[in-house]
């Protein structure tokens, strides 16, 4: 897609790639988010349960999005007419926001704060509850990203914990989600 000349450092994408680029990723987050409001309108679950997993969901999208972002480091602009710390940044404070946004759900419902404690039972229940730890993860990692002038090139060792948190978070919703685990979400993730 993007040539690599021999110095090792990628060029700008052409017009047409950009174009091809921005409307896959377009119809990947349509396309995901019609399946999401569809699977969670047919499932028989009471209006906040469906509102916490649909923001679960929609948050684990917009940080996948922030995540893959990075491959597009340099064409950033020609893609979306914004610098890529900028892209990068609002698809982080909404998939955190949505992030934080299901669990505080998930305990107003329950009437439990546990929801964000981490359990250590054993393995499958770490992963079962895996977005507990994540959600630490994720706000370790951000921290680490306002913090990256200061504590210098050891931000980037703190921020890529994202990936550890993303990992558990498809662990969470694979082995607890009802909807994501089977389905059509299930192809998705």
């Amino acid at each position: 897609m993007v040539d690599i000349p021999k110095g090792g450092t990628s060029t700008s994408m052409d017009n047409k790639t950009a174009r091809l680029v921005r409307s896959v990723l377009q119809w990947f987050v349509e396309l995901t988010v019609i399946l999401i409001i569809l699977t969670l309108w047919n499932t028989p679950s009471s209006l906040a349960l469906n509102l916490a997993r649909a923001a679960g969901l929609l948050g684990y999208i917009a940080l996948f999005l922030a995540i893959l972002s990075h491959e597009f480091l340099k064409d950033m602009r020609q893609l979306y007419g914004r610098p890529y710390l900028n892209v990068h940044h609002w698809l982080a404070r909404v998939g955190l926001a949505l992030a934080l946004l299901h669990p505080l759900i998930m305990a107003w419902m329950t009437k439990d704060a546990s929801a964000f404690v981490p359990r250590f039972d054993s393995p499958r229940i770490f992963l079962a509850l895996g977005g507990r730890p994540a959600l630490y993860l994720i706000l370790l990692a951000t921290a680490a990203g306002f913090l990256r002038t200061r504590i210098k090139s050891f931000w980037r060792y703190i921020h890529w914990l994202n990936y550890v948190a993303f990992f558990l978070i498809l662990a969470h919703s694979w082995l607890l989600g009802s909807n994501a685990s089977s389905g059509i979400l299930s192809v998705i993730l």
